[in-house]
């Protein structure tokens, strides 16, 4: 790590467990310019729990299981940032229900996120169970004192083919018991 008047730099970080690997490179200069690169590599999911703090993720067969692949780049500025993020994970599962592969991809400039994320059950489905996709005005600047979500036209597309929605019940904490199929095609 590099630390001096121009900024923070850290020139190569690795964390190594088992087979779970992330690394991390780049820094923020003092005139505001951001260069960050994280990757994260065969990420078991039964960790999730942990990071969460959720004692019911914790437990055995209560929590999820998979691996997951991600990358994050973080360039720009910080009055101007642009961010690419793009996910896999393959086998996941929650609570013992079989969810199979996630891809996901966002990325973010000029103040706006565009967003395309896809639940395949079946690995060998050719058409994704969930898709949600479309763009979002969002205001992702650091320190900015305007509202994060501009006053903006949204255009998400969500189409479901069954989709078992019990999955985001760690996401949505104010919901108990999550529970059900979807199928939707809303625009």
């Amino acid at each position: 790590m590099r630390l001096n008047t121009e900024g923070i730099r850290v020139m190569h970080a690795v964390m190594v467990r088992n087979d779970e690997m992330v690394s991390a490179a780049g820094g923020f200069q003092s005139g505001g310019t951001v260069d960050i690169s994280l990757a994260i590599r065969h990420f078991d999911l039964a960790g999730i729990g942990l990071l969460l703090r959720d004692r019911d993720l914790s437990q055995a067969e209560r929590g999820f299981h998979g691996l997951a692949d991600a990358d994050l780049r973080l360039t720009g500025t910080t009055s101007n940032p642009v961010i690419a993020f793009s996910g896999t994970t393959a086998g996941v599962s929650y609570h013992q229900t079989m969810f199979g592969k996630i891809t996901a991809a966002v990325d973010y400039r000029d103040s706006l996120a565009t967003v395309d994320v896809s639940i395949h059950t079946q690995p060998t489905d050719s058409t994704p169970t969930f898709r949600i996709a479309g763009t979002v005005p969002v205001n992702l600047t650091l320190g900015s004192g305007g509202g994060r979500f501009p006053d903006k036209p949204q255009h998400i597309d969500i189409v479901s083919h069954g989709f078992n929605i019990g999955i985001l019940g760690p996401f949505l904490p104010d919901f108990e018991n999550l529970a059900g199929i979807l199928t939707c095609n809303v625009t």
